[in-house]
């Protein structure tokens, strides 16, 4: 099958799903309403499992097999001089990433999460890993501020690439939950200038510091994402029929190669029943991505934590997703806050399938259920 293909036959296998599986989420509620608390007294606890049994399909949803995907590539637009830190760091941190030093593997360790790291155009020789998968992406993407990160064709096969990565790996070993992670010095700018064109704002709402950019830093960052915006505002002001061709054609202009991989894997999650964990700014870009393509696909997404970056209130708006489950303040990306959530999700199945009912533990239930 052609790159398209697999894109449009994962689109069209979303739009056959039903959307919250009723049955499962109305046989959860009934259970719910029985365990041995009051109504509602674990709060959003409760609501995010019957949200995870409404996308499973499970009465009972069970997350054994947790998974991080941090997708890492480098920007050609780090040329401007728009980041705190050189490019070489994205080369580095993957191997960061390998040898179990970063924050992701720290934080998955403690919570027993898998982490898979995805080679999407960088840089160097990596030694063979069993954390690592590399999709065969020679390079960087062109600097945005001149043209386009890259070819609609190219585009299109990192999606597709996502896409079969997820499904395959579902086949074989079944992903009960998905968190997104990325690694890419430049990433925010692509991200934020996604948000941007999606929006139609102007970068100064959308774009934040980054890895830590001063004011100076800050302004420049925001000229160069008005600056890749005029740049490609042919593709980007287009009015599309076919939101596929929109979704791929945004990617192309002004996205990234580990953004494209991550708006393959979203929609090979969805279409696989498979809860989706959004992070920040770049993962949330991805599945806003994925969104254009197919609007079902917000149905299959948790965010997990409220970035500093400006443009992610934005991107999740726009999807009108939840409220994020946490505010830590954090901005790192690597998939740590989609991590940490996804340690809720584990809690929050474990009480609605272990705790005990009123019956079970022979307790007496208030007045108000009878």
């Amino acid at each position: 099958m052609t790159a398209n293909s697999i894109i449009v036959k994962t689109v069209r296998a979303i739009e056959e799903l039903e959307v919250r599986h009723n049955a499962a989420l109305n046989s959860a509620k009934q259970r719910q309403a029985q365990l041995t608390k009051p109504v509602g007294s674990l709060g959003k606890l409760e609501l995010l499992a019957l949200r995870l049994a409404g996308i499973t399909g499970n009465m009972s949803p069970v997350l054994k097999n947790k998974i991080i995907c941090v997708a890492a590539g480098e920007h050609g637009v780090t040329d401007e001089n728009i980041s705190a830190y050189p490019q070489t760091v994205t080369p580095q941190m993957v191997s960061n990433f390998l040898s179990g030093g970063a924050a992701i593997n720290v934080i998955a360790k403690q919570l027993g999460i898998g982490v898979l790291v995805l080679n999407a155009g960088v840089s160097g020789d990596f030694a063979p890993h069993n954390m690592l998968i590399d999709l065969g992406i020679p390079t960087r993407t062109a600097n945005i501020r001149t043209g386009p990160a890259m070819t609609n064709d190219a585009a299109a096969d990192i999606i597709s690439k996502g896409i079969e990565l997820i499904s395959s790996r579902h086949l074989d070993e079944h992903i009960d939950i998905v968190g997104l992670g990325e690694m890419g010095i430049g990433n925010s700018t692509s991200a934020s200038a996604i948000i941007s064109a999606n929006s139609r704002l102007d970068p100064i709402y959308t774009t934040g510091i980054g890895t830590g950019l001063d004011e100076v830093g800050h302004q420049r960052k925001i000229q160069v994402i008005r600056d890749a915006l005029e740049t490609n505002h042919t593709v980007l002001n287009k009015i599309y029929s076919d939101p596929i061709e929109k979704s791929i054609s945004y990617l192309a202009a002004v996205g990234g190669h580990e953004i494209a991989a991550l708006t393959g894997i979203a929609l090979g999650a969805a279409a696989n029943r498979i809860p989706i964990v959004a992070d920040g700014l770049i993962s949330t870009a991805a599945i806003l991505l994925a969104q254009i393509a197919q609007p079902k696909l917000a149905n299959f997404v948790i965010p997990s934590h409220s970035s500093t970056e400006p443009g992610h209130s934005i991107a999740l708006d726009s999807m009108q997703l939840d409220h994020p489950l946490l505010d830590l303040e954090m901005r790192l990306g690597e998939g740590t806050g989609a991590a940490l959530a996804i340690g809720f999700c584990d809690v929050a199945c474990h009480l609605l399938n272990d705790m005990s009912t009123f019956d079970e533990a022979e307790v007496d239930q208030s007045n108000q259920s009878k």
